[in-house]
């Protein structure tokens, strides 16, 4: 896989967001960037930190923003952690942000 998508939960103070949006990753990160590593991306017309949920080489949208800077190598979260953010999520009722803050 060459990890040229990045599917990243945006952590935004301003609105509960809860849904994961496509970011083309540059070049210099291809090698670095993994699941569970926290990023700038630029949402709303400012960089915003982010998580990445997942990564793909193929994204549904033709024009992707691309990701400004990785922040976290080696990654802050294990993809079991992923998955149990995503299951506390649906239990509670709550954002996958709520439930990492």
């Amino acid at each position: 896989m060459s990890n040229t998508v990045a599917q990243v939960l945006i952590a935004s103070q301003a609105q509960q967001l809860d849904k994961v949006f496509d970011y083309h990753v540059p070049v210099e990160l291809r090698e670095q960037i993994a699941v569970g590593a926290r990023v700038l991306a630029p949402f709303q017309n400012r960089p915003n930190l982010g998580y990445v949920w997942n990564l793909s080489d193929h994204s549904a949208f033709a024009e992707l923003k691309s990701l400004q800077q990785l922040i976290d190598d080696p990654p802050l979260l294990t993809r079991q952690q992923i998955q149990l953010v995503d299951w506390l999520a649906e239990y509670y009722l709550c954002s996958r942000v709520e439930v990492l803050k």
